[in-house]
């Protein structure tokens, strides 16, 4: 009855009339419940032209109040719109009731958003540019009114930030000196004594933390201002005796103090929260979402990780006894806080319970929690388990987390930065689903790339190398686009962090055994950098020499490095830099022109730097693997069915070049008597160098990933390093026979091992027979 009255009689009303109404839709929207916060919004869409009006008469008081009400309705409306794509009860915007009857929602996203930059120009500006007329109780109310939200999206921008910033800054103007203020000796001094201690006390000690964090929040203030105010808690919060003072804090509150924990050490502030903190039962009567903020906001500093994890523990009790309700996007954001100290013992009490109970409902994430999700469980990805029966939640996750993915993108939810941001998490936890892969590149190749995709490329490639997917027609279109970009928009010559950004990308497209001319020009062009380090020309050399791909300023840059680099510099150089830059002899020996090969060979300084700085690492790896090869079941299975069909088979010598699983016995009288029956050589391909997705650059472009024909289901495909051993055994003079080992390993008697052994060495080439591509098992060394 009284909101009718209110809403029909809202034009007539005057100052001393909107303020009580303003206090009265403060009283509903501290109810919070559904009935009260539509009625708020009723009044407030009522009052809008009236406040707006008679906005310059306001007091300080009323003001406050106008910005509160307005402001917690705006951001109530925010947060619905996040959870649920649509405004709910917005404060200006008028509502139009559902078919269902359940709310009333705002009657387009643009009148909305129209609505709330009227919010900002006509109300939040305004009042803030009067903080200084306001008593330090109304500027903490109206810092408080403007706080950052309890969950994402906060309503304020940068730009609102700054000229929140910029506003607490002019209010608090009076300077401790007063030279070039205006001001005479003497009257800062007594400024402080009559007028703002006296204030100051005025406040009690929740009004006193409340302005602490809007100043803090707004990065503004004085360093007088929240001297003094730290002074004064200090004062009322200091224990008498062994009793701490009690202080009530609300929701809100307690949130902000734990969001700018870092200026409470060593304060008393800091004791109250240590205390409040380290009792899961003071916190029980927080709601779901305020708790979740403060454990975000306690895993953002270094708080002893026993204090999150003790109190999650608590929640996750109180959830499987029925006492708390727990939204899906709020579990995500639960495991997405915790990750930061998801080491023992935290893994057995707390993330596996989580996520068992997130795994069943992430298909009801929002799209953009889904992508935060992914991105955390991607930040530290989980050692992968043996399968337990496919019921944990950590087997489960993989497929029931793509199945979101592939929906999420084939219903248009992600724009391409997210879908490509979500394909490279996929990535580093070697998560893939055909599906899935197949909706994202089908938006990757059907987006037209524009300058603000350059830093795409690079993600893109990752995650193609990661999930062992080549698809040429795409792939060429990030190429075309990255050298464009290169040409038209790059500085000359390149910085030292772009050039390591090519380096990159050019290696992930290595990996795939993708050739590019294009490519290939902008290496060699790179070579005579100047800013380039001495590890940076050893990696352009190698990437060249990998792709086997020499142009004529190779010769002269090899021989410039190898001269100039100090000892420091080939010290600072990783095993993996040594291993990669001996391809630049190696590809060299073997692919490179014969005029290359001789200077190489011949040259005494170049057989002195490969051989003493490089050579001993490249050998050590292959020993390595010979190693693991040896130890693995694979090398038993395999020596078997050698046996069996009578094959005089063993493993390479340590100290080859390349190290090989089994080769003939006579292989180096063979190789060394040019015999017309060449050794074989027996190369074991794992699953890390077999390729899930193949189409090759002759398909069409132009038509949808998932319309193209996956080479995979019917060849076997194999990239990384594995192409180079092949071509390089080739020319030495083995004849190469190719075992699968996700083929292999899925044989299950001797007989089917050795028929595939006999198979393999009496067809050298590639086998027609239909495949399937290997599954996401664990990738160890001979899988």
């Amino acid at each position: 009855m009284a909101v009718g009255q209110i809403v029909a009689g809202a034009k007539q009303l005057g100052v001393r009339q909107i303020s009580s109404a303003l206090d009265g839709v403060l009283a509903l929207q501290a109810r919070g419940d559904d009935f009260s916060i539509r009625h708020s919004s009723r009044v407030l869409r009522a009052l809008w032209p009236s406040v707006v009006s008679k906005l310059p008469h306001f007091g300080p008081g009323e003001l406050a109040a106008a910005l509160q009400s307005y402001w917690w309705q705006l951001s109530y409306s925010r947060q619905e719109l996040s959870l649920s794509g649509v405004a709910r009860e917005h404060p200006v915007v008028e509502m139009t009731v559902e078919a269902s009857g359940s709310g009333r929602t705002a009657r387009s996203p643009l009148k909305e958003q129209q609505a709330t930059d009227d919010l900002r120009t006509r109300l939040l500006r305004p009042v803030l540019q009067r903080l200084g007329e306001m008593g330090l109780r109304q500027v903490g109310s109206c810092l408080t009114a403007i706080a950052p939200s309890v969950r994402p999206p906060d309503v304020l921008d940068e730009e609102d930030r700054a000229f929140v910033r910029a506003q607490v800054e002019r209010a608090f103007l009076v300077d401790e000196n007063p030279e070039g203020c205006g001001q005479a000796p003497g009257d800062f001094a007594a400024w402080r004594s009559d007028f703002w201690l006296g204030e100051v006390q005025s406040l009690d000690t929740a009004e006193l933390l409340e302005l602490a964090c809007g100043i803090r929040e707004s990065g503004a203030g004085p360093q007088w201002v929240e001297s003094s105010l730290f002074d004064e808690l200090q004062q009322r919060l200091r224990p008498a005796g062994r009793a701490q003072p009690s202080v009530e804090l609300s929701h809100l509150l307690l949130l902000r103090l734990c969001r700018v924990m870092d200026i409470w050490q060593g304060h008393e502030v800091e004791g109250v929260l240590r205390q409040l903190l380290s009792s899961p039962e003071a916190v029980r009567p927080l709601p779901t979402s305020y708790f979740v903020a403060v454990l975000e906001a306690l895993c953002a500093f270094s708080v002893p990780k026993e204090l999150p994890l003790r109190l999650l523990a608590a929640f996750l009790d109180r959830v499987e006894r029925g006492e708390r309700s727990v939204q899906p996007e709020q579990w995500a954001e639960l495991l997405c806080a915790i990750r930061p100290l998801d080491e023992q013992p935290s893994w057995e009490r707390v993330v596996p319970r989580i996520l068992q109970s997130l795994v069943p409902h992430v298909s009801g994430l929002p799209a953009p929690a889904l992508a935060e999700l992914l991105r955390s469980l991607a930040s530290k990805p989980y050692p992968a388990e043996p399968a337990r029966g496919g019921y944990s939640a950590l087997e489960r996750a993989p497929g029931v987390v793509t199945a979101a993915v592939r929906e999420a993108v084939e219903a248009g939810r992600w724009g391409l930065a997210e879908a490509v941001g979500v394909f490279d998490s996929l990535g580093q936890l070697n998560w893939y689903d055909e599906r899935a892969a197949a909706a994202i590149l089908a938006q990757c190749a059907r987006t037209p790339l524009l300058e603000p995709h350059v830093p795409l490329m690079l993600p893109l490639a990752r995650a193609s190398a990661a999930l062992r997917v080549h698809h040429a027609p795409l792939l060429h279109k990030m190429v075309l686009w990255y050298c464009w970009c290169y040409t038209y928009l790059r500085p000359k010559p390149l910085p030292t962090e772009q050039l390591d950004e090519l380096l990159e990308f050019a290696g992930h497209l290595l990996e795939l055994s993708f050739q590019s001319l294009e490519l290939h020009s902008v290496l060699a062009e790179n070579l005579r950098n100047p800013q380039a380090s001495p590890r940076q020309v050893l990696a352009l050399l190698a990437t060249l020499a990998r792709f086997s791909h020499f142009p004529p300023e190779f010769k002269e840059t090899c021989a410039r490095v190898c001269a100039e680099s100090s000892n420091t510099d080939l010290a600072s150089l990783s095993p993996t830099d040594l291993v990669n830059a001996f391809n630049i002899h190696l590809c060299a020996v073997f692919d490179g022109p014969a005029a290359l090969k001789h200077w190489l060979t011949e040259d005494a300084a170049m057989k002195a730097f490969f051989q003493v700085h490089t050579s001993q690492k490249w050998y050590q790896r292959q020993d390595q693997e010979r190693t693991s090869f040896l130890q693995s079941p694979a090398y038993l299975t395999l020596k078997q069915a050698a046996e069996e069909e009578g094959l005089h088979l063993q493993p390479s010598d340590p100290g080859e070049v390349y190290h090989v699983e089994l080769v003939s016995r006579d292989a180096k009288q063979r190789l060394s008597a040019w015999s017309n029956d060449p050794p074989v050589a027996v190369v074991c391909i794992k699953t890390r160098e077999q390729l899930r997705w193949y189409v090759p650059i002759t398909a069409d472009g132009g038509a949808e990933p998932e319309q193209l024909d996956n080479r995979c289901h019917q060849f076997r495909y194999m990239f990384r390093g594995a192409v180079q051993k092949m071509r390089h055994l080739s020319a030495m003079g083995y004849r190469p026979a190719v075992v699968w080992m996700s083929e292999w390993n899925a044989l299950e008697t001797q007989q089917q091992r050795s028929e595939y052994l006999r198979t393999a060495l009496g067809a050298p080439g590639r086998r027609s027979t239909a495949f399937s591509p290997a599954g996401v098992e664990v990738e160890d060394a001979y899988r």
